[in-house]
């Protein structure tokens, strides 16, 4: 027999801590394959998840991560053979362990998860039995369940099945499986104890066979009077102890019945040893716990329970309603069916704390429902709908779908709109303490983040980025403006801007935000279609996300930016979905975008540009064209600075410590919208008749852009624009035997004059000055005797930028410099460098 613990624990924690002793480790998968084996339990290999994909081809759409076996053949390679069981993992390292159910091994499976508390209905059942906790071999599964494998008389006259002992219990037996201590999946590590395997207890044996498929069709040949042949006769007697158990009889009556049914109504009498295992073991007269299915009278009666008992019979009930067909007048089965939609919404409610959250003092058109760690509402009619479906086996109309929806809207459980609470992979995060705690209905936690919380994660890549793509000093403001998308409400009127050239960082960072964050949590509406009075939908892009994120922002005009100064300044935005009415809300979605440049703003109030915090980014020596992927595997480390960022804003009042002032937000908006204006307002005067050459202007124009980190145009693009913001004409004359071009009466400022900004002179132009001669020195030493493609004019920049701690603007500058002096001539894209490597550069 199995052993027990006395009193059985509260919590499958608590009982956890009692086995602790007993826990095995592994250290590899084959080592857990062959242990289980080695008890008797056929193995075979089960898909497992890496980097938080299931290894089959259906990767992250799998709806069964880490649990499925990798051949469809599973039952008939499951083996306790050692050598074989070597070979197959020798093949699959990584394979998790499937453990094949049956051959008198049953596996009950207790979770508690996605609404059902099945170690609550398993104390329940203990309870009823008088029975101290059941101790066998015993695994705690990743997401807090548990796992009992038993032995049994006959598995194969137990059929498995979900929800089988209640609410959260579920039996694997012959044709099931369970996966196997040692083994991962996407939320953690399956933990084995290593106890003896013991029996099930007769009255729990009795129960799992009630609840058995063929039972219900052996229980009716017996009520017609049908005599059992050989091949059939253990099976009918164990059928006929179910019977006799729901009908309430005594142990003696019990036994004296069956007795007289072997030998009454089997052909030849049965006579077995096995019957007199029935009689001693199967006596079960608790007849509650045998749920039995509900009858047509409860489902009539307004105060029946429905959702007190197993799934599997309230389908059986529904489904038999719909197909009866009366004989008559029936007034039980009239009263169930006009009840029906009560119960259905009665069961649908309490199954998944079905709810409707009070916004702004009245109830919202949508309902939630609970999925074992958060309310979801989209799409929740499709899922109510199709339980629905699943309990009357399809039988139910659209009409009465419609009708349930209906009641659930009057009778869902009302709760007030909460941001508090998010809930992670493994935990719900408590957003304004700041601290982790378990999965409970009782939170109405309606986002979820696709990642796990883990305290002792690192972020060393993150901050390696980081490093590289902005100044010191930007690295704590960028962590707090990553933590603040995770603060409820909007206390803090601003919206980031992340701004620079291409390939500065600026969407890899957004996008690290995005994935912590994950998809369903963020929309990309741009700046634009908030600013468009023709979009009216808009804004309910924005609706129950974290955060807006929209990385390269459009350059095309701005229109009405009421939407956009109404949302980060904590105002009512009406809210519309298509073929449902408006609402007003305040949105909590932080607005975050990047651009290389800038949008021209018709509505250029100072209320605008005090909206905004910049953080400028530069491009980085060298580009990692896999940091991305890498990024996504410090998700849970990204999640913990994050978190730390949103820590110092509420330590600090709700505030930022540093944000960009609106005249500076103003001035670099100027210059990244309309650089050429910006160079010629800031660095060029109207001044005499002197004439000067164009190309002056240009390279004043590269300086201009260098130190602003504004957008760089060729100069004929620039000539032109040039020409018409400065309303000046290029004038061509002949000087030294060649033509010149010139401009005449606009004197350029001495740099001095407009080199002076938060946004220029960033932090690489103030580290140590090189003498560019000593660069072209180091340069054709490296470069002049490498083949072609080592050779090209970006790869060379790079190297100068990342070897002198320079930017990337200024070794293009240099090297512009030394093209003009001759020294290297651009071949195509390669550089050609002057043999004589002492020139003065």
């Amino acid at each position: 027999m199995s052993s027990t613990v006395s009193p059985p624990p509260n919590s499958i924690q608590e009982f956890i801590e009692q086995i602790k002793p007993f826990a095995r480790h592994f250290s590899s998968r084959v080592e857990a394959a062959l242990y289980f084996a080695d008890k008797g339990i056929s193995v075979f290999p089960v898909h497992t998840v890496r980097n938080g994909k299931c290894t089959c081809h259906k990767g992250e759409s799998c709806k069964n991560p880490g649990k499925h076996p990798m051949h469809k053949n599973w039952q008939d390679e499951a083996t306790t053979d050692p050598e074989k069981i070597k070979r197959m993992w020798l093949a699959n390292p990584d394979a998790n362990i499937g453990l094949a159910m049956g051959n008198g091994l049953i596996g009950t499976d207790i979770d508690v998860k996605n609404g059902k508390d099945g170690w609550k209905e398993w104390l329940e059942i203990l309870k009823l039995y008088n029975s101290d906790q059941i101790v066998s071999l015993i695994q705690a599964t990743p997401s807090g369940g548990l796992h009992i494998i038993l032995k049994v008389k006959d598995s194969s006259i137990i059929t498995g099945a979900s929800d089988a002992l209640g609410m959260g219990i579920d039996i694997r037996s012959d044709g099931n499986l369970l996966v196997g201590g040692g083994s991962e999946n996407d939320k953690g590590t399956y933990r084995v104890f290593d106890l003896p395997i013991g029996s099930a207890p007769g009255w729990l044996e009795s129960i799992m066979i009630g609840k058995s498929n063929w039972v219900k069709s052996m229980i009716k040949r017996i009520n017609t009077g049908a005599v059992f042949n050989e091949g059939e006769r253990n099976k009918a007697c164990v059928a006929y102890s179910v019977k006799l158990n729901r009908d309430g009889y005594t142990k003696t009556d019990f036994q004296e019945k069956l007795r007289e049914f072997a030998r009454t109504r089997c052909a030849p009498s049965y006579e077995d040893p096995a019957l007199e295992y029935i009689v001693d073991h199967y006596w079960n007269p608790t007849k509650i716990i045998h749920a039995e299915t509900p009858t047509f009278m409860d489902l009539g009666k307004p105060d029946f329970k429905i959702w007190e008992g197993p799934e599997e019979n309230v389908k059986e009930c529904l489904t038999t309603l719909y197909e009866y067909i009366p004989q008559g007048p029936d007034e039980t089965y009239e009263l169930a069916k006009r009840n029906l939609p009560n119960m259905l919404m009665q069961y649908l409610k309490h199954f998944f704390h079905v709810t409707r959250e009070i916004a702004f003092g009245k109830p919202t058109d949508l309902l939630y429902w609970y999925n074992g760690r958060y309310y979801e509402y989209e799409p929740t009619d499709l899922e109510l709908r199709s339980k629905m479906e699943y309990l009357t086996s399809n039988h139910i109309t659209g009409s009465e779908k419609n009708e349930v929806i209906a009641k659930l809207m009057d009778n869902a459980y009302f709760v007030e709109q909460q941001e508090r609470y998010v809930s992670l992979e493994n935990k719900l995060l408590d957003c304004e303490n700041w601290r982790v705690i378990d999965f409970t209905p009782e939170i109405f936690a309606t986002v979820h983040l696709p990642v796990k919380f883990d305290q002792y994660a690192t972020h060393s890549l993150w901050d390696k980025f980081l490093s590289d793509v902005v100044s010191p000093e930007s690295i704590p403001r960028l962590q707090e403006r990553a933590g603040y998308t995770l603060i409820p409400r909007y206390p803090i009127k601003k919206s980031f801007l992340a701004i620079g050239p291409t390939d500065s960082g600026k969407t890899t960072f957004l996008l690290a935000i995005k994935n912590v964050l994950g998809l369903t949590n963020v929309s990309a509406a741009t700046l634009q279609l908030l600013s468009s009075v023709d979009q009216r939908f808009a804004a309910s892009k924005l609706f129950k996300k974290l955060a807006n994120i929209a990385p390269d922002m459009p350059s095309n005009s701005l229109g009405d930016i009421s939407t956009f100064k109404a949302i980060v300044g904590r105002d009512l935005v009406s809210i519309e979905f298509k073929y449902r009415q408006a609402f007003d809300a305040q949105l909590r979605s932080k607005l975050l975008f990047s651009a290389n440049s800038l949008p021209h703003v018709k509505d250029d109030d100072e209320a605008f540009f005090n909206r905004w915090d910049i953080i400028v980014f530069h491009k980085p020596p060298l580009i990692d064209s896999q940091l991305d992927m890498k990024l996504a595997n410090e998700a849970s480390g990204i999640l913990s600075w994050m978190i730390e960022g949103a820590k110092k804003i509420t330590d600090n009042g709700m505030k930022f410590s540093e944000s960009t002032p609106t005249a500076e937000a103003m001035r670099i908006w100027e210059i990244a919208s309309n650089p050429i204006r910006a160079f010629f307002n800031r660095c060029v005067v109207k001044e005499g008749d002197e004439e000067w050459p164009t190309s002056d202007y240009y390279a004043a124009f590269k300086k201009f852009t260098n130190a602003y980190h504004a957008k760089l145009v060729d100069e004929d693009v620039f000539d032109p624009q040039f020409s018409k913001i400065s309303r000046t004409q290029i004038i061509t004359r002949q000087r030294n035997n060649e033509k010149a071009k010139l401009r005449k009466g606009l004197k350029i400022r001495d740099e001095s004059e407009w080199l002076q900004s938060d946004m220029a002179n960033s932090e690489v132009d103030e580290q140590q000055e090189y003498e560019p001669s000593k660069i072209y020195g180091l340069v054709t030493k490296t470069f002049s005797n490498l083949s072609p493609a080592p050779r090209e004019r970006d790869n060379i920049e790079r190297w100068i930028s990342s070897e002198f701690g320079v930017t990337i603007q200024k070794a293009q500058l240099l090297v512009d410099e030394w093209t003009s002096k001759g020294l290297v001539t651009l071949n195509g894209k390669h550089l050609e460098f002057q043999r004589d490597g002492d020139s003065d550069a």
